[in-house]
């Protein structure tokens, strides 16, 4: 049977959950990296702060005078993304949903970003070319972890599809923030755990309020068609489309899913570590990234 909750109930239990967001410890490569020290004591079961904007997408368009960081790249280093919605098979990647609480990974999330060329390398460059894409419009983000080699693992190793922190509803995918500060706590103070990067001037970017927009209005009409098939007499193909909205259903309800299946590289939580004076950012597209060595 299909689950489909209310936009209202959706909403409810999202603001529930943020409001109690407590990441836990130990090496996270994915979500939310370990909270140590005074950022720990700044969480608490306070709600995050939320400063969204009213924006519903960022500009995608790349300003003139584009970085030679961007222009020496081969073409393949980025990949866009593109809406994978209705082309996936939806089986597959639900039967790749982990039912384990206490795992850091999300292959169905995997899956999705293989599929969209998400799982590529960054382009490695030095603190001047990571400078220049700044300079040219790319937004800077900093991310910490707890082993120099996870920081490795991520500017060249295997693509690691990040699960967020039991009570962090802002979805799954790679947590950054716009504070070098805050990633050196979440890497113990150690500054070879520290990841300096910029996204692409041209990625595909969005915030989170119109992605949740984006997704009640799927949850809307996905929930109108099941119950229109619900009311009809049950032939083979009416079932096979009720599980397979059954499937979709589970893949998007979380949220950085739903985004890499539409093809976004990256998205603002809107919010951050209260008093932290940063931002939390989820990336997808780590070909998108221009990383320090």
């Amino acid at each position: 049977m299909l689950l489909i909750r209310s936009f209202g109930d959706v909403m409810t239990a999202l603001r529930e959950r943020l409001t109690t967001a407590i990441a836990r410890t130990g090496e996270y490569r994915g979500g939310l990296p370990p909270v140590t020290g005074e950022l720990r004591t700044g969480l608490g079961a306070r709600e995050l702060a939320d400063a969204s904007g009213d924006f519903t997408e960022f500009p995608t368009a790349s300003p003139t005078g584009r970085t030679e960081t961007i222009r020496a790249a081969p073409e393949s280093t980025y990949v866009p993304g593109r809406d994978l919605s209705g082309t996936m098979d939806v089986s597959d990647i639900r039967s790749r949903i982990s039912g384990d609480p206490e795992s850091l990974t999300d292959p169905a999330l995997g899956e999705i970003c293989r599929l969209q060329g998400y799982d590529r390398t960054p382009l490695l460059t030095d603190a001047q070319g990571v400078d220049s894409v700044v300079a040219a419009g790319g937004r800077e983000f900093f991310r910490g972890v707890t082993d120099p080699r996870f920081a490795e693992e991520f500017k060249s190793g295997p693509y690691f599809p990040g699960r967020a922190s039991w009570g962090i509803a802002s979805g799954n995918g790679t947590y950054v923030t716009t504070a070098r500060e805050v990633a050196q706590g979440y890497a113990d103070g150690d500054p070879a755990g520290v990841i300096r990067m910029a996204l692409r001037p041209d990625a595909r970017i969005t915030h989170y309020d119109a992605l949740a927009g984006e997704h009640a209005d799927w949850v809307s009409r996905m929930s109108d068609e099941y119950e229109q098939l619900e009311a009809m007499g049950k032939t083979p193909g009416v079932a096979a489309r009720l599980q397979e909205l059954d499937d979709q259903w589970w893949i998007n309800e979380d949220i950085g899913r739903f985004a890499a299946s539409r093809g976004y590289d990256a998205y603002d939580t809107g919010r951050g570590y209260p008093g932290g004076g940063d931002r939390h950012w989820v990336v997808l597209n780590r070909s998108a990234l221009v990383v320090e060595r």
